[in-house]
């Protein structure tokens, strides 16, 4: 089971790796005086000394626990786990029952609810509220069976929810994204409910005020409260410092016999306090870092928790405060963007040596990647960004939301430039941004106190992400020294923000955005293997260290980065008060032992990839599996590292075609490989691959393939289906139907498809599954839903020279492609279907300095996870790949073919050992003739379809036309972007051949 999974590789990775404690996110008292605490990495204490002293209990350590229900002797622990690789955050609830006081736990089963901020239990009834799924995309599931059987509960809006507050089970409010506020009366939506605010600002943190009163707090300073009668609810006002309140993004409110408020958070770490609730004051905060939770046990006692397990008393209603629980001071701060992958590798190696690591993300991804898919509103934007950071170690990271980054943008400027991205800020704060950002930097240093800053690469490079990383790397630098003086942004002393001075500032080198897998690198095979292995050594010396692992788990949490966008080394940085390359930062200013070393004898097999490359370099990466078998057998503990070492022989042999003996890694991966962060990812890849017609014609054709039984595909689409992020997407929808299809469960794969036309999944996914369902009745009609092709029936005559002059094409009617806009009169595709090939012509406009860049993408079992892509110019630039969702692209093998003689340009890209094996071929004249171009490019029907399946592709055609100053982007089926998107294709229908 996926949760299982989770849970083997995350308590493996706490029981090896000396991880700072998480942020404490919930502090609770039993009536009996027991103090419970709970956070993110499983953490669960218990005082019974009013906060002196706390003790740990053992749980689940792949859960990030966000609140407490406690109902003596029954308590409950909420919260969320992440699905390793699924892109843009998406994960699954978890809840930890009790039902002796905390002695024991047990997980209750959370079916297909979404990652959980909070709720309310009683006995076997849970209600959760969070990330929206497609079956609850208002974010709230409950049950009554104790996970047994889960149901949504119907709600009016959309969007992740943030923040709860109950009074019992099914009364109280869940607060979220966009000021969204759900109020519940018996699990249901009152007549008179309160009512959105017309703010765009997010709502984290709600509390009961009394029986019928509920406050709610949220970013840039928000308080808001309700009142009777379905009101709007009021805004509250604080005593801001000026020019702070944009800067504080409250995270926690509490009240004490209904009079006592108080409210806390970052990113100036404020706390206010009022005895009336109408008059609040500001305290100073603890610190170091924000104030994530906090709980008033009398109107003099507080407790207060924050990162790195830090939990602070106050007996004086907070005018001093005492660290009872959690590390004196920040060692290390990381500020980046959300794109700055290159900081990872440090992170984790300060982390694994027992130090205080936390992060600071500038930018925060506006749109998610799975936003698309899953068919709802955008989650938390900083979701994916502080699991990163805590699956590297960090003990705490705080994102500044409000600056949208061009990471995950699909409309993102590829172009922009520091000068651009600082407009868009601006635009976004509605204030020059270069200042503002500063303000918000300086305020997060002096939080933090940390003694070390460190960021990415700061001198000017390549646009776009890159640009933006680099950006913010040289604002955080002049942040640094802003920091420590007294006369920079006064009112930030008003805050309760004294000046600090970091002891040290390190700069990033452009090393570390360097990055390469362990293959990339050619070692000639002369090389002795003394040379080999200090090739790799890491800039410390420490070429032994299983570290880059460390930092893989961190890479793989964010959704943009594929499985290459890894580093490979620690990373080396740079820093005024020391010279040469540094490993550790704080070498010199605390006491610190290093990461941990894999068995010497391993070494060349697992720990520096240098074996891995001289394979590779010998085109014999096949040879190195019985190695890292063979390592993993000696030492268990290398099972993670050498199921990795798996993994990238898996993904080289994809890369070069040979499906066949990348089967071979995979199913030693799936064997070893349950503690690693793509398991479960692999789980779906398999299934994806094995439900799929091209990926089964190329095994084939390019290597041994492997007959997969129907039964085998039913079990696999069981497996599938009980991984819910994957499942309940719209592509995992339309996968499950297709692979129980194939396994001849036509009822089950048909039920699939009637989820998928149904509400709440997105338009365009609900339209293919209609058409779906009209081809699998046999009655494709209905044809003006989307663009339907239809390929001419050609015989054997005529040849593919590009000339579109066989009387097929005269036959053949045009569909003109079209801008996104309006229509365009600059291109036209025909369809043609010969006895062996399913051929296009393409006539292209082509005036003078024209170049024109065309994609072609055809889905012939129309799964929406497998496409062969064709990419190529009028130059002669081409590239093919077997795309699948969420997996890194196989490249097919290519075999130039030189053009025949004559006025004929000619491409042909071959693959395989077996005639015919012909993947593609492209031919035009060279010349345009009437100021048009002209191509045929042919698809050999044996590449793509298999024979059992039937006769109607996903076809889409993206041509851009380039005249120097301006790009024309045109359409097969018409959208809003370059992407390859399975549900927005055309259909085409490809009949039988015409046999002579």
């Amino acid at each position: 089971m996926p949760t299982r999974l989770n849970t083997v590789f995350l308590v493996l990775a706490a029981a090896t790796l000396p991880l700072s404690a998480g942020s404490v996110r919930d502090i609770r008292r039993t009536p009996a005086g027991t103090l419970w605490a709970v956070g993110d990495g499983g953490l669960i204490l218990t005082s019974d000394d009013d906060g002196r002293t706390w003790q740990s209990r053992q749980a689940d350590a792949s859960a990030d626990l966000h609140q407490l229900w406690i109902d003596e002797p029954r308590v409950w622990a909420i919260g969320g786990r992440a699905t390793p690789a699924y892109p843009g955050g998406a994960g699954q609830a978890v809840i930890l029952r009790s039902l002796d006081g905390g002695k024991t736990f047990e997980s209750l089963p959370t079916g297909p609810a979404g990652w959980a901020c909070g709720g309310a239990a009683s006995d076997d009834s849970v209600v959760l509220g969070g990330q929206p799924t497609p079956r609850a995309p208002a974010g709230v599931h409950h049950t009554r069976s104790g996970g047994k059987r889960w149901t949504a509960v119907p709600l009016d809006g959309l969007g992740y929810l943030r923040g709860a507050a109950f009074r019992n089970f099914g009364y109280g409010y869940f607060v979220g994204q966009q000021h969204r506020i759900v109020s519940l009366r018996n699990l249901m939506q009152p007549t008179l409910h309160p009512a959105d605010i017309d703010s765009g600002v997010a709502l984290t943190a709600a509390a009961f005020r009394d029986a019928e009163t509920c406050w709610a707090v949220g970013r840039r300073g928000t308080v808001v409260a309700s009142r009777p009668g379905g009101q709007r609810w009021a805004q509250r006002s604080l005593p801001y410092p000026a020019g702070t309140r944009s800067l504080t993004h409250l995270e926690a409110i509490d009240f004490h016999d209904g009079h006592t408020c108080l409210i806390g958070g970052g990113l100036t770490g404020v706390l206010f306090r009022s005895g009336d609730t109408q008059r609040f004051e500001a305290l100073a905060a603890p610190g170091p870092g924000p104030v994530r939770c906090l709980r008033q046990l009398s109107t003099t006692d507080i407790l207060v928790g924050g990162d790195g397990g830090r939990i602070w008393r106050s007996t004086d209603a907070g005018k001093t405060w005492q660290l009872s629980r959690g590390p004196q001071r920040c060692d290390v701060l990381f500020i980046a963007a959300a794109g700055e992958t290159s900081i990872y590798p440090a992170i984790v190696l300060h982390a694994a040596a027992g130090l205080d690591v936390a992060v600071v993300y500038v930018t925060a991804p506006r749109r998610p990647g799975n936003q698309a898919e899953m068919g709802h509103a955008d989650i938390a934007p900083g979701q994916q960004l502080r699991l990163a950071a805590a699956l590297a170690g960090a003990g705490g990271a705080t994102v500044i939301e409000e600056l949208p980054s061009l990471l995950l943008d699909p409309d993102a400027d590829g172009d922009a430039n520091a000068t651009s991205i600082l407009q868009r800020w601006s635009e976004e704060l509605d204030a020059p941004a270069e200042p503002e950002v500063l303000r918000r930097l300086v305020a997060a240093i002096r939080l933090y106190r940390p003694r070390v800053v460190a960021t990415g690469a700061a001198e000017p490079g390549p646009p776009g992400v890159a640009a933006e990383n680099r950006l913010v790397a040289r604002l955080a630098a002049r942040a640094v020294t802003l920091a420590g003086d007294e006369e920079s942004f006064p009112q930030l002393l008003g805050a309760k923000l004294p000046p600090h001075a970091a002891d040290r500032l390190f700069i990033g080198t452009d090393d570390n955005t360097a990055w390469r897998p362990p293959w990339q690198d050619t070692i000639h095979p002369a090389r002795d293997a003394a040379a080999r292995i200090d090739a790799t050594r890491r800039p410390d010396g420490e070429s032994d260290s299983n570290i880059e692992l460390l930092a893989q788990r961190a890479i793989w949490a964010i959704g943009a980065a594929s499985l290459l966008d890894r580093p490979a080394r620690f990373g080396t940085y740079r820093c005024e008060q020391i010279s040469g390359r540094v490993g550790l930062m704080t070498d010199g200013l605390v006491r610190a032992r290093r990461g941990y070393a894999l068995p010497g004898k391993h070494h060349d097999t697992l720990g520096s990839a240098a074996a891995f490359k001289l394979a590779d370099a010998r085109d014999q990466t096949l040879t190195l599996l019985p190695q890292i078998m063979q390592a993993i057998r000696d030492d268990p503990k290398a099972a993670t590292l050498g199921a990795d070492r798996l993994l990238l022989a898996w993904v080289r042999l994809r890369q070069r075609g040979r499906f066949g003996e990348s089967e071979e890694a995979r199913q030693l991966f799936m064997r070893v490989g349950q503690a690693h962060p793509w398991y479960d990812r692999m789980n779906v890849a398999t299934l994806a691959e094995w439900a799929s017609s091209e990926f089964a014609l190329q095994r084939l054709r390019l290597g041994t393939g492997v007959d997969v039984t129907p039964a085998d595909l039913a079990r696999a689409a069981e497996r599938f289906e009980d991984l819910h992020p994957w499942a309940d997407s719209p592509a995992g929808r339309l996968l499950a139907s297709h692979a129980n299809a194939a396994a001849r469960r036509d009822a089950v794969a048909f039920a699939a498809l009637q989820q998928l036309a149904a509400e709440p999944y997105p338009d365009d996914w609900r339209e293919l599954a209609l058409r779906e369902q009209a081809l699998r009745r046999g009655r494709p009609g209905n044809r003006d839903r989307g663009l339907w092709m239809d390929a001419t029936p050609a015989g054997p005559d005529g040849r593919i020279d590009g000339k579109l002059n066989e009387p097929a094409w005269q036959q053949a009617k045009p569909t003109p492609l079209q801008t996104a806009e309006a229509g365009a009169d600059e291109a036209t595709v025909q369809v043609v279907r010969t006895p062996v090939d399913v051929v296009l012509g393409l006539r292209l406009r082509m005036p003078k300095g024209r170049r024109w860049n065309v994609m072609v993408a055809v889905d012939a079992d129309r799964d929406a996870w497998t496409q062969l892509v064709l990419e190529f110019s009028e130059s002669g630039d081409r590239r093919e790949t077997l795309r699948t969702r969420y997996m890194p692209p196989a490249l097919l093998p290519e075999v130039k073919r030189p053009p025949p003689p004559g006025p004929i340009g000619s491409w042909a890209i071959r693959a395989g050992r077996t005639p015919p094996s012909t993947a593609f071929a492209i031919q035009a004249p060279r010349e345009p003739t009437d100021g048009w171009q002209t191509f045929e490019i042919a698809l050999p029907v044996h590449q793509v379809q298999d024979p059992r399946r039937g006769g109607v592709w996903a076809i889409q055609i993206i041509a851009t036309a380039d005249d120097a100053t301006k790009k024309t982007r045109l359409f097969l089926r018409p959208q809003g972007d370059a992407r390859l998107r399975p549900e927005r294709y055309a259909m085409l229908i490809v009949p039988r051949p015409v046999v002579p």
